[in-house]
């Protein structure tokens, strides 16, 4: 029953930003990526773990993150020097976990510094 709806839109360069560290501002702050987790009253009475899939960057394995390869753009990476994956996130919801219950993680084990995770629980109804 378990469903998870991306409720807000990211700045993917923001987050780019993060492996690259190319053009941070200084004053840049902390955002959420925000998500509704809609649980079952089973799910949400013995509570339950959740992965969560963060999209992550890598330098290119072709260029080793050079953008080019042998004096030509790099076509595995398009030019950018890094190539998206993804990182699962294990998130432990509490038994008896209560509709409106606001979970945040942070990304930093992922390399992500400008965002974390924030879930808002809701529980599905019985019938």
């Amino acid at each position: 029953m378990r469903k998870c709806t991306n409720l807000v839109w990211f700045d993917l360069d923001r987050l780019r930003r993060n492996f690259s560290g190319l053009g941070v501002p200084k004053g840049e702050r902390l955002a959420a990526l925000t998500l509704e987790v809609v649980l079952s009253p089973d799910e949400a009475i013995r509570g339950e773990t959740l992965r969560i899939n963060v999209p992550v960057f890598y330098p290119c394995p072709l260029c080793d993150g050079a953008g080019r390869d042998w004096g030509f753009p790099c076509g595995y990476c398009g030019n950018r020097g890094m190539v998206e994956a993804a990182e699962s996130v294990r998130i432990r919801i509490p038994p008896l976990a209560q509709a409106g219950t606001i979970v945040e993680v942070p990304l930093r084990v992922l390399g992500i510094h400008n965002f974390y995770l924030r879930l808002f629980l809701r529980i599905a109804d019985a019938g």
